[in-house]
């Protein structure tokens, strides 16, 4: 039985005590590869990993046509600082004209953290339900986020 695309985390390989000769050696196609300080990072995306970047792709989408951007992708890219660091975008792109670097790279890093019980505790012991408690961390989460948005449109727009 063949299965595609089904695993839904990602795979993560750590080389240590590389060269950048070693990383600009390697042919992955189906994996990203990137390079800092002697570590080379191999990454299997997952199901997950795309899911997010197809969002995050829709999302910038969305806000370029509504405010009149050309939009220039970069698809499978790799950006280098020659000897140092490389990394692949899982979403870049040029905005206005098409240029030689994009002025966006996005970067996904998915993580296994969980809400933290103690805060969640602490809100249901002052009569707040576990799902309304739940909401209010996240939401608090990415506030901190959206506030370092400087482009009002965008924030307006998230």
């Amino acid at each position: 039985m063949l299965s595609i695309g089904t695993q839904k985390s990602d795979r993560i390989t750590t080389i240590t005590n590389t060269t950048w000769a070693e990383y600009i050696s390697l042919d992955l196609p189906s994996k990203r590869v990137s390079f800092r300080n002697g570590v080379i990072t191999i990454l299997s995306p997952g199901r997950n990993h795309e899911l997010i970047g197809d969002y995050i792709r829709a999302i910038i989408w969305a806000y370029c046509r509504q405010n009149n951007i050309a939009l220039f992708p970069y698809n499978q890219t790799t950006l280098k600082e020659e000897g140092k660091e490389g990394k692949e975008p899982d979403v870049a792109y040029c905005f206005e004209i098409d240029k030689d670097k994009p002025d966006l790279a996005v970067e996904i890093n998915l993580t296994s953290g969980s809400i933290d019980e103690h805060a969640i505790h602490y809100l249901m012991t002052r009569g707040i339900e576990l799902s309304v408690a739940k909401k209010l961390l996240i939401n608090g989460f990415l506030n901190e986020i959206f506030e370092n948005i400087i482009e009002e449109k965008l924030k307006t727009f998230l």
